[in-house]
């Protein structure tokens, strides 16, 4: 009979850009796991995944400009990747190719590690750890997640309808994307000043 505590809703945390450039200027892309690594942290802001279906994308789920995903219940999706996003990701089919030739290796992930298997969510959770060290990263938690809610709102600032979010995150109902996207930008703030009700009547 006892009522459930409800929980404080925060603010999503988000990258600002300066941020992401930092990050994504810390992976060496001219060894193959810095290659493979930037290449992961690309594909997060660009489409928004989960850290699981990320992992677990295999090379026939590439069919680009489109990536088949599979998220929560079994669920399929398919999202689209931009062109700069396509170019990156080609480089990097490329360079996994000629890694399990020289290697001898057969597999069909995706983001493969160094024995061709899956990586774990631990294992990338670290690398990014790293790589928010290196950047200095302060204020906010460096993990796949916060690359989810910056995804969001970058989308929203650019136009994106709440409806077409919903599709590329796979939420079923609009409200966890709602939740995703609470405005959180300085864009809003900026639009706020300036339709204020008091500053009209000055």
């Amino acid at each position: 009979r006892l009522k459930k505590v409800k929980e404080p809703k925060k603010v999503p945390p988000c990258f600002t850009p300066e941020q992401v450039q930092a990050l994504l200027k810390q992976p060496d892309r001219s060894s193959f796991y810095g290659l493979r690594n930037y290449t992961m942290m690309c594909l997060l802001l660009d489409v928004g995944i989960r850290l699981g279906e990320l992992l677990g994308l295999r090379v026939h789920n590439v069919v680009s400009p489109h990536l088949k995903v599979l998220g929560k219940g079994s669920k399929e999706r398919i999202v689209a990747m931009s062109d700069v996003m396509v170019k990156r990701l080609n480089k990097y089919l490329r360079a996994r190719k000629r890694l399990l030739k020289r290697a001898e290796m057969e597999s069909d992930v995706l983001f493969v590690s160094r024995y061709g298997r899956e990586l774990c969510g631990r294992a990338f959770h670290d690398i990014l750890k790293q790589y928010g060290e290196q950047a200095g990263i302060e204020g906010v938690r460096v993990s796949a997640h916060t690359f989810r809610y910056t995804y969001t709102s970058m989308a929203l600032r650019s136009g994106m309808s709440l409806t077409s979010l919903q599709t590329c995150l796979g939420h079923t109902t609009l409200t966890m994307t709602r939740h995703y996207a609470v405005l959180n930008d300085a864009d809003a703030f900026d639009e706020a000043r300036v339709h204020s009700p008091l500053a009209s009547l000055d």
